[in-house]
């Protein structure tokens, strides 16, 4: 009778660990179909599995996930509340509540989506995308400056996370030209290509050349101008105050409309701004309050002090579409690896 239990036993445990390979194999198979945007084979597959064992975890987290893409979101709110209170140890919880809070985001419900990111983030307090994506909904709520602190803590803990580069970018652009320029430069060095690099490139652009005016006078001289671009004294701000930066950036980009720099190309005018930059901050020893002087002013230092900038601006101004830039960087392929390894080694200034 013991031998008999013994075979039943093993026989039970055999079949559970056959049941578990297959349900893996099954939800791998999905996450391959998702990958190649097959979003419908996907979920039949992750359904195929959960007829087999209804509280997969996994299973259940990949398909909320696909529900997620292809915007079926009250179906991912359900299923990811399910998972919360299922497992609420799991190792993925802490994209369940990325899932969930952007369901309900997208849905149009940003205040639940701020209560999941929030509660996410008292449990996983270091997980990026979730200050990120609550960043995400305080800046269509427009609470820039929630959303700021927001995407500043998700650098904290992801330096190179390239969209919350872009979006400080875009929330600094029009009253903080400097650390606009730093974040969308950062980002371009991350993600250099694709439709997000163009954008950026461009608003990269117009910020360094603002204020830089070009006309011709009555003997039909070409004369360049300078906006004043000083921030009013009134409403300037105690942290982030890059506004001496901010004058000199305007005379040195002007140097560009001259005869002196012309054999210059854009990259070239770009290391040369930005380096002339850093030399101010650190001949002046300039420094500031704020997470702008904490986190990027160090890395833009290393970044000349270690002889990466000028490759920094190639990999930068990709997006220009410039020969002579396109040129170089298929030529100094060496370069571009190396200052990638150095890239993914920096040690950021992180104060959390």
């Amino acid at each position: 009778m013991k031998q008999l239990f013994f075979c039943l036993a093993a026989f039970i445990f055999s079949a559970t660990v056959f049941s578990q390979n297959e349900i893996d194999r099954i939800v791998d198979e999905g996450v391959k179909l998702y990958d190649e945007g097959k979003y419908e084979e996907a979920l039949k597959k992750y359904d195929s599995a959960l007829i087999l064992n209804k509280n997969h975890y996994l299973a259940n987290y990949e398909k909320s996930y696909t529900l997620l893409t292809i915007k079926k979101y009250d179906e991912c709110i359900k299923i990811s509340k399910f998972l919360l209170e299922l497992d609420p140890k799991n190792i993925n919880t802490k994209g369940v509540y990325v899932n969930l809070g952007s369901a309900q985001d997208d849905k149009g419900d940003e205040e639940e989506a701020l209560k999941a990111f929030t509660k996410g983030i008292e449990h996983f307090p270091d997980y990026h995308l979730l200050y990120f994506n609550r960043g995400i909904t305080y800046f269509k709520l427009e609470k820039d400056n929630e959303s700021i602190i927001d995407f500043q803590n998700a650098l904290k803990c992801e330096p190179l996370h390239p969209g919350s580069h872009q979006f400080l970018g875009k929330l600094t652009a029009d009253n903080n030209r400097i650390p606009a320029i730093m974040s969308f430069f950062t980002f371009l060095l991350i993600e250099p290509e694709g439709s997000r690099a163009v954008a950026n490139y461009e608003l990269l652009d117009k910020l360094i050349m603002k204020g830089i005016t070009e006309s011709q006078d009555a003997k039909g001289k070409t004369v360049i101008g300078i906006e004043a671009l000083m921030p009013d004294k009134k409403n300037k701000p105690v942290d982030n105050d890059f506004s001496s930066l901010d004058v000199f950036l305007s005379l040195s980009s002007a140097l560009d409309k001259g005869d002196k720099f012309k054999d210059q190309n854009i990259a070239e005018k770009l290391d040369r701004k930005l380096s002339d930059m850093v030399s101010i901050i650190q001949e002046r020893k300039q420094s500031g309050t704020g997470f702008f002087w904490e986190f990027y002013v160090p890395f833009f230092k290393d970044l000349k002090d270690k002889k990466q900038l000028l490759t920094a601006c190639y990999i930068a101004t990709l997006q220009a579409k410039n020969e002579p830039v396109e040129k170089w960087l298929k030529e100094n392929n060496s370069k571009v690896q190396e200052f990638y390894k150095w890239l993914d080694e920096y040690k950021w200034n992180v104060k959390r």
